[in-house]
């Protein structure tokens, strides 16, 4: 994207990164879908952990019909929200990360450190390079 110094696009621009949040804030459910999955132990062990299969059926990505997911630290303090297809673009790449977890380990998931699920998604986005724009 080409860099521009003027204020009034500059406003444009993050007046629409504005909306969108406030959209998903809101939660507008006419609108937006939003999963939430808190996770106790992101804080401690710097991993994300996300479901695909519990008590061995499909369940949290492979049945959500959300059009986003916020992942939430424990501790209520820090929150990723992704776009459902690009988390599950990312997940693709993971599969190899796939691992038992969750209560007594009845579940099955993505299990991923969080500097690296972050650097995924900018790949992806980088790659997609749809920035919205005024």
């Amino acid at each position: 994207m080409k860099h521009n110094s003027d204020f009034k696009y500059d406003w444009v621009f993050g007046n629409t990164g504005e909306n969108i949040v406030r959209d998903l804030l809101r939660g507008d459910k006419e609108q937006l879908k939003v999963e939430v999955k808190t996770d106790r132990r992101m804080h401690k062990t710097k991993n994300i952990f996300i479901e695909k299969v519990s008590r061995g059926k499909e369940s949290g990505i492979e049945t959500t019909e959300a059009d986003y997911w916020a992942i939430l630290t424990g501790d209520k303090r820090l929150v990723i929200h992704v776009e459902t297809n690009l988390l599950k673009t990312v997940l693709k790449e993971h599969e190899s990360d796939l691992t038992t977890g969750g209560d007594n380990d009845t579940s099955i998931g993505y299990r991923i450190s969080v500097n690296q699920f972050m650097r995924t998604i900018l790949h992806y986005i980088e790659k997609d390079g749809r920035v919205h724009s005024a």
